[in-house]
């Protein structure tokens, strides 16, 4: 299977790497698709980031150009037939180059069959897509809402955020006080939630606002789909936040930080910067800076193994 891009050649392919690179073989070679690495038919661009047999792996690909890893000794046989392009992340230079050669045009404006609020403040720039609700909020440029997804009253997006279908942002967090007859009085929501610059959030993903101060998702973080960020909860800038994980009230989120899937987090815990937490997790306690942690409850990843193999060995 093959996907059609822009028609260059190497030499003009470079031009979108934007990094160090090395080309081996023709550099007038001419590429009009990209295909798997794993696929035989003839001709395409493809990337191998493969750790094992990369080189096995590029010899057998039908790709007639190969972006692939700078670090991998490449015999005569394959430069012969193949132009490979070398960088130091085969992966990312890939991304650059399909996004340059096969740009998708943006869509803007407010679709017919959205509503939004005549007080909300919505950039020309931005596209807001069908059955989308927007209160009144504020969505900056660039930033794309695609279908049903609902955006409540006290919410700033930023500029270049893209929200997937489905996602809820602004929805009350679950916050209530027990009063002395055993009822639940609901504690006021009123904080209201900030997106800020180039973040994206996956389909069906929902981002409560704070009770009194605002929900915070830094600058370049990513949430994949179903998340579930509580109230009040402040995640840093760049962090990766993959499916199913759930953030409880109060959390606070350093920069850089990677959160496998499924993973929970009790309420008011601190993640430092750059953590990783391990998939499906129990988080229970703070956790330090550059450290991975992994199990329920979630422990450093050195102790989580040992206390596995103990296991292992009944002891």
């Amino acid at each position: 299977m093959s996907i059609k891009i822009s028609s260059v050649t190497v030499q003009e392919m470079v031009t979108e790497l934007q990094c160090e690179y090395h080309v081996l073989g023709s550099i007038n070679r001419r590429i009009s698709s990209v295909i798997p690495l794993s696929e035989e038919q003839d001709g395409g661009l493809t990337f191998s980031s493969a750790k094992t047999d990369a080189v096995d792996k590029i010899r057998k690909s039908g790709a007639e150009v190969v972006i692939c890893s700078d670090k991998e000794e490449y015999p005569d046989d394959i430069i012969a037939n193949k132009t490979l392009v070398l960088v130091a992340n085969p992966r990312l230079a890939f991304a650059r180059v399909v996004r340059g050669l096969s740009p998708v045009k943006k869509a803007r404006g407010i679709h017919p069959m959205a509503v939004v609020h005549p007080q909300a403040i919505v950039d020309p720039t931005a596209y807001v897509g069908p059955f989308v609700y927007i209160g009144r909020s504020s969505i900056g440029p660039g930033t794309v809402i695609l279908g049903h997804s609902y955006i409540y009253d006290r919410c700033q997006v930023g500029a270049n955020v893209t929200i997937h279908a489905g996602c809820v942002i602004g929805a009350d967090g679950f916050g209530y006080e027990q009063n002395p007859d055993g009822d639940w009085e609901k504690f006021p929501q009123l904080g209201g939630v900030i997106i800020e610059d180039d973040v994206e959030l996956h389909a069906m993903t929902h981002v409560a606002q704070g009770a009194i101060s605002p929900t915070v998702i830094g600058q370049g973080s990513k949430i994949d789909a179903q998340c579930h960020i509580a109230h009040n909860v402040v995640i840093g800038k760049r962090c990766v936040i993959t499916a199913h994980a759930e953030l409880s009230g109060g959390v606070q989120v350093g920069d850089g930080v990677w959160i496998a899937p499924g993973v929970c987090v009790r309420e008011k815990v601190r993640i430092g910067s750059r953590a990783v937490i391990g998939m499906g997790s129990a988080v229970t306690k703070d956790v330090p800076e550059g450290i991975t942690v992994m199990g329920a409850p979630a422990r450093p990843a050195d102790e989580f193994k040992k206390m596995l193999r103990q296991l292992a060995k009944g002891t």
